[in-house]
C-alpha cells in the first residue's frame, strides 16, 4: 500500500534521472494533472490510486529549454529581444497560440520574446502563421502532429514565370548543398530527405512596364524540410520573387528599387491543426502583409 507523498517525491520516483529541483520547477511553471486538475505546488499530496498525468516528452522539452537559456547562444538571443514589434495573435487558447510573424524576425527571437515553446519554424524573411505552445505538454502534443504530417499548411508566393500546369506537385529530396553549406539543394544522395510540395496557380500576372510574367501560387508542402518551397520552386525554374538565396538577383533588384521589396515573397497563409487543449480542429488564416500586397497590386 502506497503511503501519501508529495507530488515532487512521486515524480522523483517516476523520473529518477531528473533532479528534484528541476521537477519542482516543472511543477511550478508548467503544472501537472492530478485528479484531473492542474497542480502547481510541489507539496501537493498524492494518495494511493490517484492518477498523475505527465509525459517524458513534456519534461524533456522543459529541461532542454532550461539548458538552452543558460548557454551563450541563449543569452545572446535574450539580448536581441529589445525593440521587437508587437506581434498579432491570430488564435489563442490555454495550450497554444497562433502568432502572425512579420518578416525580419527569427522564429527563435519571436518565441523567446513571447515566453512560449517552439513547435515549428519559419525562415527569418518568411511572414505568416507561427504556432507556439504555452507549456511543454502542449508542445509535445503539437510536435507529434507535425511529425506525423497531420498538419495542413498553405503558403502563398509570387514566382517568376507562368507556372504550368496550374495544378501540380514538386518532388525532390533535399540535402545541404555541397557547393554552399548555407544553402539547401535537390539531391540524389541516400541521406537526402524526401520532400513533396503540391501547388495551385491562383493567377498569372504581368508587369506592364517590363512585360515580365509572374505566377501567384498557393503551395501546400506535405513535408517540412528546410527551405523546401524555395528550393523546390527554384529547382523547376520558377524561383520566388525577392529570394536572395535561391532567386533571380536581377529581378530581385527591380522589385527592391521599384517597390521596396527586401525579402522573399513567401507567406504562411493558412494552417489547420488540432488544438491540444480543446481537442478540436482549428483553421487559422493570415492575410498578406502590406509589403507583399503592394507588390501584388502593382501587377495585372
Amino acid at each position: 500500500m502506497m503511503k501519501p507523498m508529495r507530488l515532487d517525491q512521486h515524480l522523483s520516483q517516476a523520473f529518477p534521472e531528473i533532479s528534484r529541483s528541476l521537477l519542482q520547477s516543472f511543477i511550478r511553471e508548467v503544472g501537472v494533472e492530478v485528479r484531473g486538475r492542474k497542480a502547481v505546488r510541489p507539496n501537493t499530496v498524492i494518495k494511493e490510486g490517484e492518477e498523475v498525468d505527465v509525459t517524458a516528452a513534456a519534461l524533456e522539452a522543459f529541461i532542454e529549454q532550461k539548458k538552452y537559456s543558460k548557454t551563450a547562444q541563449g543569452q545572446l538571443l535574450r539580448s536581441s529581444l529589445k525593440d521587437l514589434p508587437v506581434v498579432a495573435r491570430l488564435y489563442e487558447t490555454e495550450g497554444c497560440v497562433a502568432l502572425d510573424k512579420p518578416a525580419g524576425i527569427t522564429t527563435e527571437q519571436l518565441i523567446a520574446s513571447e515566453g512560449l515553446f517552439s513547435v515549428h519554424r519559419l525562415d527569418k524573411d518568411t511572414s505568416g502563421i507561427l504556432i507556439a505552445a504555452k507549456d511543454p505538454v502542449a508542445q509535445a502534443a503539437l510536435q507529434e502532429q507535425w511529425k506525423e504530417r497531420r498538419v495542413q499548411k498553405v503558403y502563398r508566393a509570387l514566382v517568376i514565370g507562368a507556372l504550368e500546369p496550374t495544378d501540380g506537385a514538386i518532388e525532390g529530396g533535399i540535402f545541404r548543398s555541397r557547393k554552399n553549406r548555407k544553402k539547401m539543394a535537390i539531391s540524389q544522395l541516400p541521406q537526402a530527405r524526401d520532400a513533396y510540395t503540391d501547388y495551385h496557380v491562383d493567377s498569372v500576372l504581368c508587369d506592364q512596364g517590363t512585360e515580365d510574367v509572374y505566377s501567384f501560387v498557393s503551395f501546400s508542402p506535405k513535408t517540412g524540410r528546410t527551405h523546401q518551397i524555395r528550393v523546390h520552386t527554384a529547382s523547376i525554374g520558377f524561383p520566388i520573387v525577392g529570394d536572395a538565396t535561391y532567386g533571380n538577383l536581377k529581378a530581385n533588384k527591380v522589385f527592391k528599387e521599384r517597390l521596396g521589396l527586401g525579402r522573399q515573397f513567401l507567406h504562411a497563409h493558412k494552417l489547420s491543426f488540432v488544438d491540444p487543449s480543446t481537442k478540436k480542429k482549428v483553421v487559422v488564416d493570415s492575410p498578406l502583409p502590406p509589403d507583399l500586397q503592394k507588390v501584388l497590386d502593382s501587377l495585372s
